[in-house]
C-alpha cells in the first residue's frame, strides 16, 4: 500500500478514526459465492479492558435477532517464545496455565450472562498474537461475523498496532466494529 497510504490513510482508516456508531466491514469477495454470509455464529473476542465490555449487548442482540450462536473468545499473549505450557520451563508453564485458567473463568462468567439472555454460547481460549489468532478462530468456528470493540484512535494506533484494525483490514470474515464510548 505504500507510505502515503500509511501517512494519510485510506477510506477504512478514516472511517475507523471518525466513527461514532457501530460499523460493519465486509471485504470484497474474490469469488461470488464467498460474498454470501451465513450468520450462524458470531465470534466475540473479549479482553478485560473496559472498552471491550460494551460490545456484548449489541452482539447478543444481533445473535438473538438472527438466531445465531456466539463464540466468546479470549487470546492470551504468549510469554516470550513460549506459546504452550508443555514447551516452557516449569515456572513459565505455571504462569501460562494460570493465564489460560483466568481467561476461561472470565469467559465462563460472560457466557453465563449471555446464556441468561437466551443465546447459545461457546467459549474459546487460545494463546497467540491477537489479530491472527482471532482470524484463525473465526475460520475454525465458521463465524459469519466478528464483533469487536475499537478505540477508534488514529495514526498512532497503526504504529503501535490495533487488533480491530488488523482483523478488519486483513481478515476474511465481516466485522462489526463498535467504537468505545470514550472515543471522540
Amino acid at each position: 500500500y505504500g507510505i502515503s497510504r500509511w501517512l494519510f490513510g485510506g477510506a477504512l482508516d478514516m472511517l475507523l478514526r471518525e466513527m461514532t456508531r457501530p460499523l460493519v466491514i465486509v471485504r470484497a469477495a474474490a469469488k461470488p459465492r464467498q460474498a454470501v454470509v451465513e450468520m450462524r455464529r458470531i465470534l466475540l473476542p473479549l479482553d478485560t479492558t473496559q472498552h471491550s465490555m460494551h460490545v456484548p449487548p449489541a452482539a447478543l442482540q444481533l445473535a438473538r435477532n438472527l438466531g445465531a450462536s456466539v463464540v466468546l473468545c479470549h487470546v492470551v499473549t504468549p510469554l516470550g517464545t513460549y506459546q504452550d505450557a508443555s514447551q516452557a520451563p516449569p515456572g513459565v508453564a505455571r504462569i501460562i496455565d494460570e493465564l489460560l485458567d483466568s481467561a476461561r473463568q472470565f469467559l465462563d462468567q460472560a457466557a453465563v450472562e449471555a446464556r441468561s439472555e437466551g443465546v447459545a454460547v461457546e467459549v474459546a481460549v487460545s494463546m497467540g498474537q491477537a489479530a491472527p489468532e482471532i482470524a484463525r478462530l473465526a475460520e475454525r468456528y465458521d463465524a459469519g461475523l466478528i464483533a469487536m470493540a475499537t478505540r477508534g484512535s488514529g495514526r498512532l494506533s497503526r504504529v503501535l498496532g490495533s487488533v480491530a484494525y488488523a482483523v478488519a483490514q486483513h481478515g476474511r470474515v465481516p466485522c462489526l466494529l463498535t467504537p468505545s464510548p470514550n472515543v471522540n
